[in-house]
């Protein structure tokens, strides 16, 4: 690929090859891919010509990049562990709250309501909405500063976020014909499926 890449901007370019760390999840060791030397690439017969020739500035801009992202960046937690959710604790308490009176002001239906709240119980993980604040946070911090809370705007992406995805699990339901969902009956065995199937278009 290195190759392909060097044949597009010249013909010949000399330049350090440089790797990357990574560090994966649980207690394996680090794993090094590539290898640091000096190397000369040329365009080898795929490329139409062989032999030296100017170095054009779209690859030195090109091997610049590479080079900035080269060995002894990468911050070392250790075994430290940190977790979203407590770090977010305070942003995510009462989310599936807000979400219920969201949802309950915009209908004068109780049995719509009461399908379309089913699952907002505050038994689901929150996935979404911890991904949606913490993105939030870490732009906030860069244009706020390091004690900015999140806007009320980004809230309702967090919000919105998981009310896309129970909505697709309600209707999944429906298709699937499912029995239980996060522990308990699921919405299509105790109402039928098509005030289901608008209890998810209702939330959406």
């Amino acid at each position: 690929v290195q190759d392909k890449l060097m044949c597009q901007f010249g013909p010949k370019v000399r330049r350090q090859t440089v790797f990357v760390k990574l560090k994966p999840p649980g207690p394996s060791s680090m794993r090094i891919f590539g290898k640091t030397c000096q190397r000369v690439t040329t365009c080898g017969p795929a490329c139409g010509s062989a032999g030296p020739g100017p170095i054009t500035g779209a690859a030195r801009r090109l091997a610049s990049s590479l080079q900035s992202t080269s060995t002894g960046s990468l911050p070392d937690y250790g075994t430290q562990i940190v977790d979203p959710y407590r770090l977010l604790e305070d942003d995510l308490n009462g989310i599936y709250e807000d979400i219920r009176s969201e949802l309950k002001r915009n209908t004068n239906q109780p049995e719509l309501n009461t399908i379309a709240t089913y699952y907002f119980d505050g038994q689901g993980k929150a996935l979404r909405p911890m991904v949606a604040i913490l993105m939030a946070k870490a732009v906030n911090y860069h244009v706020y500063g390091e004690n900015s809370a999140i806007l009320p705007s980004q809230r309702q992406v967090a919000m919105i976020s998981e009310m896309i995805h129970s909505a697709s699990l309600i209707h999944d339901d429906v298709i699937d014909q499912s029995d239980f969902r996060r522990g308990k009956p699921s919405v299509n065995v105790l109402w039928n499926h098509k005030k289901v199937a608008m209890a998810g278009d209702f939330i959406l």
